[in-house]
C-alpha cells in the first residue's frame, strides 16, 4: 500500500521562488520604475503576461520627541499575477524598492521555468540604471501527502542515514519539524553561499487537516556586489539548482525519485 504522495506525478514542487535584492530604491526612483514600466512596450509585455497587476504601498513611521507618532503613506512596488480558469495563482512577479520576486506554482522542468523566471526578472531590471545585485536567492517548496500516518511512511519517504535529517523523527508518533542553516563554499560559486532547510511535519489546516510534510530549501548567495547581468544571474542560478538538487535528492527515498520525470 502506498503511504506517501508527491504533490504532481512528475515532481513534488509546490513552488519555486527566484529573488534578486539590490540596494533599496528611494521613493523618487521607485516612482520613476514605475513610470518606466508603464510605458506602451512594458504595458504590452507585461499584460501578455500577467493578467493581475496590484500597486503596492510602504507605511513608515516616525516617533518625534515628544512621542506623537506621524505615518507617511508612500509608493512600495508593483505585483504582477498570472492565475488559471480556477483564479489558480501560477505565476508572481513582486517589484520592490529593494527586491525582485518571482515564484511560480505550477512547476515542469527546470530549464523552462527558469528561462521564464529570469527573462521577468531582466525585463524590470533593463529600467533600473547603475544598480548593483547585493544577492539572490532560490528557494523550493516541495510537498508530500501522508496517506496512512500510522504506516511507516517516513521509511518510505526519506533515506535512511540522512545528513539532513534526524534520527529521532523515527521514534516520534506526533507532528515535528527540522529546521537548520548554515554557509556553504560552492566549489562552482566565487561568493558564499547560505542554505537554509526546513523539512515539516504537520497537518494542513488548508486541506482537511491531511498530514504532509514540506521540505523547503532554500539557497542565498551572499555579497555579491555586481551590476545586473543576465548570463551570470542565469549561471548562478543553474549552479544553485543543482546544489539544491543534490540536498533533495540526498533526502528523499530513491524509490520515490524514480517516479519522478528527471530528464
Amino acid at each position: 500500500m502506498q503511504l506517501v504522495k508527491s504533490y504532481n506525478d512528475d515532481n513534488a514542487v509546490k513552488v519555486i521562488a527566484f529573488a534578486v535584492n539590490f540596494m533599496p530604491l528611494s521613493v523618487e526612483e521607485m516612482v520613476k520604475l514605475i513610470s518606466k514600466l508603464d510605458t506602451q512596450n512594458n504595458i504590452e509585455y507585461f499584460d501578455k503576461e500577467f493578467n493581475i497587476k496590484k500597486p503596492t504601498q510602504e507605511v513608515t513611521m516616525t516617533i518625534h520627541a515628544d512621542g506623537t507618532q506621524q505615518h507617511e503613506l508612500s509608493i512600495g512596488g508593483i505585483m504582477y499575477e498570472k492565475t488559471n480558469d480556477t483564479d489558480m495563482l501560477i505565476w508572481n512577479l513582486t517589484i520592490n524598492k529593494n527586491s525582485i520576486i518571482v515564484s511560480c506554482r505550477e512547476y515542469t522542468r527546470w530549464d523552462a521555468i527558469s528561462a521564464k523566471a529570469i527573462e521577468f526578472i531582466s525585463k524590470v531590471m533593463d529600467n533600473i540604471v547603475n544598480m548593483k545585485i547585493t544577492h539572490i536567492t532560490l528557494e523550493y517548496i516541495d510537498e508530500f501527502e501522508i496517506i496512512n500516518h500510522n504506516g511507516k511512511w517516513k521509511e518510505e519517504l526519506f533515506k535512511t542515514n540522512c545528513d539532513y535529517n534526524l534520527s529521532h523523527i523515527y521514534k516520534l508518533d506526533d507532528f515535528w519539524h527540522i529546521n537548520h542553516g548554515y554557509f556553504f563554499d560552492h566549489k562552482n560559486l566565487k561568493f558564499k553561499l547560505l542554505d537554509t532547510l526546513n523539512i515539516n511535519y504537520f497537518a494542513d489546516e488548508n486541506d482537511n487537516l491531511k498530514h504532509k510534510v514540506n521540505v523547503i530549501t532554500q539557497h542565498m548567495l551572499t555579497q555579491i556586489n555586481e551590476s545586473y547581468d543576465k548570463s551570470n544571474i542565469k549561471k548562478y542560478f543553474d549552479i544553485i539548482h543543482q546544489h539544491s538538487k543534490e540536498i533533495f535528492e540526498a533526502i528523499i527515498n530513491d524509490n520515490i525519485l524514480k517516479t519522478f520525470n528527471r530528464g
